[in-house]
C-alpha cells in the first residue's frame, strides 16, 4: 500500500480496536442506534430491501414487509458491531464466554472427520457470517484449526479487505501458520494443493457469480431464477469431499445457532445441479421461517432477466440441458487445471534430479 493508505489503514485499524475491547453489551446498545441512522436517517437502500422482499415474499402484506424490513435493519446493526467487537476476541476464550453462536450438531461435522472426509460447507448471508472466523470455539467439530478454511471474496479497496482480512483471523491461536482465509480467486489451487490432507472449506454460497462462465446454473430461488455459482461443488465432485449445507439462526438479540445437514457424503458420483438445487431449497426454507435473518440489501438478484419468466417447457428443457454442460464445463477445467499442476511438478522433479 501507498503511504496515505498505510495511514488510513493504521488510524480506521487502531480506531476499531478501540472500540473492539468494549464489552459487547455496550455493542448491543450502539447496534440499536446504528440501526436507526441506517434505516430512518441515512435510509440505506430501503427501495432495495422492500423490493426484494416483495418479491420473495409476494403473500405478505405491506405491514408485513414493513414490520420485516424494520427487523432486518435491527439485524444489521447488530450485525456491523458484532464484527467490530468480533476483532477484539484475540484468544478464543472471550469468544467462548460470550456464547454469542454456538452449534446445534457439530457431530453432523465430526462424524464426517472422524470416516476420513474432507469436507465443502455451503454457508450463506443468514445470520452473521462475519463470526466464522470462530468456528473452531463454537463446537466440537473434529478438524483442528489449522484444517479449517473460510473462502473470501477480496473487497476492492485495500484498506477495507487487510482490515476485514486481519479482523476475520482475530480468535486464531496460531496466526503464525494459519493460512484458512483464502480467496476465492486462489481457491482452486490450494485445494489442490493441500487435496491429500483432511480440510474443511467453508463457502458463502448464495452469492451471483462474480463474472459470466458456462458453468454458472440458473435455478428457483424464491420465486425467481437466478445464476449461482458451482466452483465449491465441482470441487467436491473432483476430489470425492462431502458436501453440508449450513445455517445460521438468530434470536434476534445477537445470538446464533449454527446447524447442519448433509447433502452428500461423497460428491463424486453427484449430479452438481442437483446438489445446488438442495442447498437453495434448504436456504430457502431457512429464510422463509425468518425472513429478516437474511442480508436482503445486497443485489442477490441484479442480473435477472425478464424474458426468464416467459419461458416455455421447450426452453426450460433447453436451460437445463445448458445449466448441466455448464457444471460439466466447470468440472472440465478442474481437471485441466490439476492436468497443469502434475505436469509442473514433473518438471520441478526432473530439474530437480
Amino acid at each position: 500500500m501507498n503511504v496515505s493508505r498505510t495511514i488510513s489503514y493504521i488510524f480506521i485499524s487502531s480506531l476499531l480496536r478501540l472500540f473492539a475491547v468494549l464489552p459487547l453489551g455496550f455493542h448491543r446498545a450502539f447496534a440499536r442506534l446504528f440501526s436507526f441512522l441506517a434505516s430512518s436517517v441515512f435510509r440505506y437502500r430501503r427501495d432495495d430491501v422492500m423490493m426484494n422482499l416483495s418479491r420473495a415474499f409476494p403473500e405478505m402484506g405491506i405491514h408485513q414487509l414493513k414490520e420485516t424490513r424494520k427487523l432486518f435493519y435491527r439485524h444489521i446493526g447488530n450485525i456491523i458491531t458484532e464484527a467490530v467487537w468480533f476483532g477484539g476476541c484475540r484468544n478464543p476464550r472471550r469468544l467462548i464466554r460470550s456464547g454469542i453462536v454456538k452449534m446445534s450438531n457439530p457431530e453432523v461435522i465430526g462424524q464426517l472427520y472422524d470416516k476420513g472426509r474432507s469436507v465443502i460447507v455451503l454457508a450463506s448471508h443468514n445470520g452473521n457470517w462475519e463470526l466464522y472466523g470462530g468456528y473452531r470455539s463454537y463446537g466440537e467439530i473434529g478438524f483442528p484449526e489449522n484444517n479449517l478454511s473460510v473462502v473470501y471474496r477480496q473487497q476492492d479497496s485495500a484498506v477495507a479487505d487487510r482490515i476485514l482480512f486481519q479482523n476475520r483471523q482475530a480468535p486464531i491461536v496460531d496466526k503464525k501458520h494459519f493460512d484458512g482465509l483464502q480467496e476465492s480467486a486462489q481457491i482452486m489451487r490450494y485445494v489442490y494443493m493441500h487435496r491429500l490432507e483432511q480440510k474443511l472449506y467453508l463457502f458463502i454460497n448464495d452469492q451471483r457469480p462474480y463474472f459470466d462462465s458456462s458453468a454458472n446454473l440458473e435455478v428457483e430461488f424464491l420465486h425467481r431464477k437466478v445464476l449461482t455459482m458451482t466452483g465449491a461443488v465441482a470441487l467436491a465432485k473432483m476430489f470425492g469431499f462431502a458436501v453440508v449445507y449450513q445455517n445460521m439462526d438468530s434470536d434476534g438479540q445477537g445470538h446464533y445457532t449454527i446447524s447442519f445437514r448433509t447433502i452428500c457424503e461423497d460428491a463424486s458420483d453427484a449430479d452438481i445441479r442437483e446438489v445446488i438445487e438442495t442447498y437453495y431449497r434448504y436456504l430457502e426454507a431457512d429464510m422463509r421461517a425468518k425472513p429478516w435473518n437474511y442480508l436482503w440489501t445486497h443485489r442477490r438478484w441484479e442480473y435477472y432477466r425478464p424474458e426468464w419468466s416467459q419461458e416455455g417447457a421447450e426452453g426450460s428443457q433447453e436451460g437445463a440441458e445448458g445449466s448441466q454442460e455448464g457444471a460439466e464445463g466447470s468440472q472440465k477445467r478442474a481437471e485441466e487445471f490439476q492436468k497443469q499442476e502434475e505436469q509442473s511438478q514433473k518438471t520441478i522433479n526432473n530439474q530437480s534430479i
